[in-house]
């Protein structure tokens, strides 16, 4: 129950059997017992607060009835009930009743919050937004971090980006910055209109320091290049010593902690390289010997190349290269140093020795011979004596080198002899470029 008392309505808590009322100006105190219905009492002692059909006071509840008994006062000298009843119905001025009508359970997924104003009077509650977390991509990268990488492997017009830029001028301190910003190695790969990555355009630059540190960030020492080429044949071609001792040597644990990476790099074998063919059929060992670069070959073959790798087109070794270049440093080098082969045929069945009688280089054949080549004679489609084109001095003048016809066929359809064209005519000697 509730304590009404003059000159507004003061709220207290009380028994269940009676009520106090204090009346203005007098000492003393009645009290009496009532029973009336719920619906009645919420209909007329409702305070503007709080409505008494969201409210029930434990202590009015009767164990055995769905009533409740209360105590009402009686009503001060010289007021009749119905006056007291008035005055116990006079509103606090409160009325939040369309507030709690608009109540609800707000969802997990939702963060609201109520602030002070609205407590003081405001209608709409308020939201609190909730601030998304940030994008990350799959390597884990903000959006800032991809903008980065994006404006710097941006391609030109050449396709190259600004690491291949830098690695091209020089800026080693930029590539330094740029692969510690690297989410990942397989963006040092990245190839521009040429083919060329960046460790390809390091070589080509001759710049050690820029091709080391990138082979230490895992970039791939056997990328192809357009034609084929990897790093190790560009240096091999170009006779950089120091270049291929760089390429070829293995990364240690030191230097992948020293460049500070935010990434652990997997590393391929420079070696590999090595017996990796061109478009042209060509391995690191026969640019070398096509360049003669003696000590290129020597590292190479004490790091496992083959020396007696057969390029694609022909099936030369590089003892073949050194035959052609009538170079005969290189073949005793070849020779005695890297143990080349003496005996190893082209596709055409040539080797070193009979090359070399074939090219009229009677010196270097002699010097095969002492090296320990077999005196092999040339094959009978190579011997002067087999040709009817040629006599003991040289091609019969006689026959042009056309010989004697016997069968002539144009278009596969044979011609009779007696339309054969003339050996000779006024002018002289038959030129047959003149009919075809």
């Amino acid at each position: 129950m509730w304590r009404g008392g003059q000159g507004g309505v003061g709220l207290a808590p009380c028994s269940a059997t009676e009520g106090v009322l204090g009346a203005a100006g007098t000492g003393t105190t009645a009290t009496t017992t009532t029973t009336i219905d719920k619906t009645h009492y919420d209909s007329q002692n409702d305070s503007g607060f709080l409505s008494g059909s969201n409210l029930t006071s434990s202590c009015s509840l009767s164990e055995d009835s769905d009533t409740m008994r209360f105590s009402e006062p009686l009503p001060p000298l010289g007021e009749t009930k119905g006056d007291a009843l008035a005055s116990s119905r006079v509103d606090s001025g409160i009325d939040i009743s369309e507030q709690l009508s608009s109540l609800h359970l707000a969802s997990s997924s939702t963060s609201t919050t109520t602030s002070t104003s609205e407590l003081e009077g405001e209608d709409a509650p308020q939201r609190r937004t909730v601030t998304p977390p940030p994008r990350r991509s799959r390597l884990g990268l903000s959006e800032e971090q991809m903008a980065l990488l994006q404006e710097i492997f941006k391609r030109d017009e050449d396709g190259d980006t600004q690491l291949h830029v830098a690695v091209m001028r020089g800026f080693i301190e930029v590539v330094y910055h740029i692969t510690r910003l690297l989410p990942h190695q397989a963006l040092l790969d990245l190839a521009n209109h040429q083919g060329k990555t960046a460790l390809h355009l390091a070589v080509a630059a001759g710049d050690t320091g820029a091709a080391r540190h990138l082979l230490i960030c895992g970039a791939s020492p056997v990328e192809r290049d357009r034609r084929g080429n990897t790093p190790l044949h560009v240096a091999a071609a170009a006779g950089q010593a120091a270049m291929v001792a760089h390429l070829t040597r293995p990364v240690t644990e030191g230097e992948v902690m020293g460049a500070r990476l935010a990434y652990a790099p997997a590393h391929t074998a420079g070696l590999l390289a090595a017996d990796l063919t061109n478009y042209d059929g060509q391995t690191c060992i026969h640019l070398a010997a096509q360049g003669g670069h003696r000590d290129i070959l020597q590292h190479l073959t004490w790091y496992g190349a083959d020396i007696n790798a057969r390029e694609g087109k022909s099936g030369r070794t590089a003892l073949h290269y050194a035959v052609e270049a009538r170079d005969p440093e290189l073949v005793v080098f070849l020779a005695e140093s890297c143990r080349v082969s003496l005996t190893l045929e082209t596709y055409a069945g040539l080797t070193p020795y009979q090359l070399a009688q074939a090219n009229g280089a009677s010196g270097l054949a002699t010097l095969l011979l002492e090296l320990g080549s077999p005196g092999e004679e040339l094959p009978h489609y190579l011997a002067a004596e087999d040709d009817p084109d040629y006599d003991e001095h040289g091609p019969c003048p006689e026959n042009n080198g056309w010989g004697i016809m016997d069968d002539l066929r144009i278009g596969g359809i044979p011609v009779p002899l007696a339309m054969a064209l003339p050996v000779t005519d006024a002018s002289g000697p038959l030129n047959a470029d003149h009919y075809f």
